[in-house]
Protein backbone atom coordinates (compact mmCIF):
# COMPACT_ATOMS: atom_id res chain seq x y z
CA UNK A 1 0.00 0.00 0.00
CA UNK A 2 1.18 3.53 -0.59
CA UNK A 3 2.79 5.13 2.41
CA UNK A 4 2.36 8.92 2.67
CA UNK A 5 5.42 9.07 4.92
CA UNK A 6 7.77 7.74 2.21
CA UNK A 7 8.05 11.15 0.52
CA UNK A 8 6.07 10.23 -2.59
CA UNK A 9 3.80 12.79 -4.22
CA UNK A 10 0.01 12.40 -4.15
CA UNK A 11 0.15 11.45 -7.85
CA UNK A 12 2.70 8.72 -7.16
CA UNK A 13 0.63 7.47 -4.24
CA UNK A 14 -2.46 7.33 -6.46
CA UNK A 15 -0.54 5.46 -9.18
CA UNK A 16 0.81 2.95 -6.63
CA UNK A 17 -2.69 2.45 -5.22
CA UNK A 18 -4.12 1.84 -8.71
CA UNK A 19 -1.33 -0.64 -9.47
CA UNK A 20 -2.03 -2.47 -6.20
CA UNK A 21 -5.73 -2.64 -7.02
CA UNK A 22 -4.93 -4.09 -10.45
CA UNK A 23 -2.52 -6.65 -8.98
CA UNK A 24 -5.25 -7.76 -6.57
CA UNK A 25 -7.65 -8.45 -9.45
CA UNK A 26 -7.62 -12.17 -10.33
CA UNK A 27 -7.09 -11.55 -14.03
CA UNK A 28 -4.00 -9.41 -13.24
CA UNK A 29 -2.51 -11.57 -10.48
CA UNK A 30 1.15 -12.45 -10.94
CA UNK A 31 3.34 -15.20 -9.54
CA UNK A 32 7.08 -15.79 -9.50
CA UNK A 33 8.64 -18.54 -11.60
CA UNK A 34 10.15 -21.16 -9.27
CA UNK A 35 13.40 -21.26 -11.30
CA UNK A 36 14.17 -17.78 -12.67
CA UNK A 37 11.90 -15.77 -10.30
CA UNK A 38 10.44 -13.83 -13.24
CA UNK A 39 7.02 -12.30 -12.46
CA UNK A 40 4.41 -13.76 -14.80
CA UNK A 41 0.61 -13.54 -15.03
CA UNK A 42 -0.86 -16.37 -12.98
CA UNK A 43 -3.22 -17.17 -15.84
CA UNK A 44 -0.23 -17.96 -18.11
CA UNK A 45 1.90 -19.85 -15.60
CA UNK A 46 2.60 -23.57 -15.85
CA UNK A 47 2.00 -25.25 -12.48
CA UNK A 48 3.23 -28.33 -10.67
CA UNK A 49 2.11 -29.62 -7.29
CA UNK A 50 4.99 -30.69 -5.06
CA UNK A 51 4.79 -31.76 -1.42
CA UNK A 52 1.67 -29.71 -0.65
CA UNK A 53 2.78 -26.63 -2.60
CA UNK A 54 1.92 -25.32 -6.03
CA UNK A 55 4.99 -24.25 -7.98
CA UNK A 56 4.76 -21.83 -10.90
CA UNK A 57 6.97 -21.77 -14.00
CA UNK A 58 7.21 -19.11 -16.71
CA UNK A 59 7.61 -21.72 -19.43
CA UNK A 60 8.61 -25.23 -20.30
CA UNK A 61 12.33 -24.37 -20.26
CA UNK A 62 12.21 -23.45 -16.56
CA UNK A 63 9.91 -26.38 -15.81
CA UNK A 64 12.36 -28.79 -17.48
CA UNK A 65 15.30 -27.21 -15.64
CA UNK A 66 13.46 -27.59 -12.32
CA UNK A 67 12.56 -31.20 -13.16
CA UNK A 68 16.16 -32.01 -14.00
CA UNK A 69 17.44 -30.39 -10.78
CA UNK A 70 14.73 -32.13 -8.75
CA UNK A 71 15.57 -35.55 -10.23
CA UNK A 72 19.29 -34.98 -9.57
CA UNK A 73 18.60 -34.04 -5.94
CA UNK A 74 16.33 -37.08 -5.43
CA UNK A 75 18.97 -39.39 -6.92
CA UNK A 76 21.63 -38.01 -4.53
CA UNK A 77 19.31 -38.41 -1.51
CA UNK A 78 18.36 -41.97 -2.43
CA UNK A 79 21.91 -43.13 -3.18
CA UNK A 80 23.16 -45.90 -0.83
Amino acid sequence: MPNPEDGSTPEEQERMLQEQILRDQPQYATVSCKVCLKEIPKSLAHTEEAEGYILYFCGLDCFDKWGHQNNTNNTKRNAP
